[in-house]
């Protein structure tokens, strides 16, 4: 157990960007001790869950990780962000570990059914295994708290998992077995009904699909669901029309299908062109290109090309005076949403050209700039 205390203790990489936790002094046999006299402390208590999901395949780590796992359901089971997403789940092949999660979290929705944290927390930790009461949970929390984007998220990862079929995971936490009766399930088709009656539900749960797509699990034995994907991209799209989408994901979905070894699944929308002056018309973020006149500035001209959701999809500098002024442009513009424009009732994309105001910079003052 040496080994594993010099390791805590060894900082760097401990958590990202947080000096408290990057100062903790703590090892694993001491953890009781510190959460029975720090009870309260959940900045410390989400670098703790953050070490041990940084290392699920430490298996001297685990029973430390169960046992905190336990303690912060029963005492905080409406923790919030602030932690990797990972932090309280469990492998549902983890048999004793797993059922007793399971049965924490039940109990403590009973105790607190209208607290949305505790009904967030659990249905995602509870996403596959009970699925159907999972689902309402997280349909309860999101009514109670209609704002939080998490739990939006953790509604989408349950549709993306039964749309696929999953039965389980495995130590790393990620998906390890399908079933294709599952997949064809009357959930299933509930899930993917119901993940496109909301835009930004239909949005994360398409983006899941997609990610989830690319893992070794899904790689090795083919399967792929980006066209599925696309669907319900798509159909965020749609639901926001005539505004732009709540989330820009379509781009990002377009540009990762360069590197997908299987069948590409590309944009049928055609590409109309606009003038500026038509575009700014309906540009939705107009600020964005107001710069503030503390320094001197730059206009760049920058090509773009805004898809059928009111998102930029690509931009590139026409020109620039510097590289690093075209960057700063390009990266601008990929910030601009528009409303997003039909012809004959059908979506395009648009191409155009817009100037982009930059501040002037020094040579040496710009570092690390990347325009993906």
């Amino acid at each position: 157990m040496v080994l594993v205390s010099l390791l805590l203790f060894a900082r760097p990489g401990f958590t990202q960007g947080n000096p408290r936790c990057s100062a903790l002094e703590l090892e694993p046999s001491t953890q009781t001790k510190f959460l029975s006299a720090h009870p309260n402390d959940l900045e410390r208590i989400k670098c703790m869950l953050d070490f041990y999901a940084r290392r699920l395949n430490w298996p001297d780590l685990r029973p430390y990780r169960m046992s905190l796992i336990r303690w912060v359901i029963a005492h905080h089971p409406d923790i919030r962000e602030g932690y990797l997403d990972q932090g309280l789940d469990v492998s549902t092949e983890a048999g004793t570990d797993y059922s007793e999660v399971r049965t924490l979290w039940h109990q403590q929705v009973e105790r607190t059914p209208d607290n949305s944290a505790v009904l967030s927390n659990a249905g995602r930790a509870l996403i596959i295994t009970d699925r159907e009461e999972a689902l309402q949970w997280l349909k309860r929390a999101r009514k109670l708290s209609p704002e939080d984007w998490i739990i939006s998220q953790r509604l989408a990862d349950l549709y993306a998992y039964a749309i696929m079929g999953v039965v389980s995971t495995g130590s790393d936490l990620g998906p390890n077995r399908v079933d294709s009766k599952e997949e064809q399930s009357t959930f299933a088709k509930l899930a993917l009904q119901e993940a496109q009656e909301d835009s930004v539900v239909a949005a994360m749960t398409g983006m899941k699909l997609h990610y989830t797509s690319r893992w070794p699990f899904f790689r090795t034995r083919q399967l792929d669901y980006d066209k599925l994907a696309e669907t319900l991209l798509l159909k965020a799209a749609t639901l926001d029309y005539p505004r732009p989408t709540k989330i820009s994901a379509l781009g990002d979905f377009y540009s990762d299908q360069q590197s997908n070894t299987s069948e590409r699944v590309e944009s049928a929308a055609p590409t109309v062109e606009r003038t500026a002056d038509k575009m700014i018309e309906r540009i939705t973020t107009p600020e964005i290109l107001e710069t503030g006149n503390a320094r001197p500035s730059l206009a760049v001209r920058v090509k773009i090309v805004v898809g059928v959701d009111g998102h930029v999809w690509s931009a590139s500098s026409i020109d620039p005076p510097s590289k690093q002024s075209g960057l700063m442009a390009a990266s601008k513009a990929r910030s601009l949403s528009f409303l997003p424009l039909r012809v004959g009732g059908q979506p395009v994309r648009v191409g155009t050209e817009l100037t982009v105001k930059v501040e002037e910079l020094k040579e040496s003052a710009v570092t690390h700039l990347r325009v993906d």
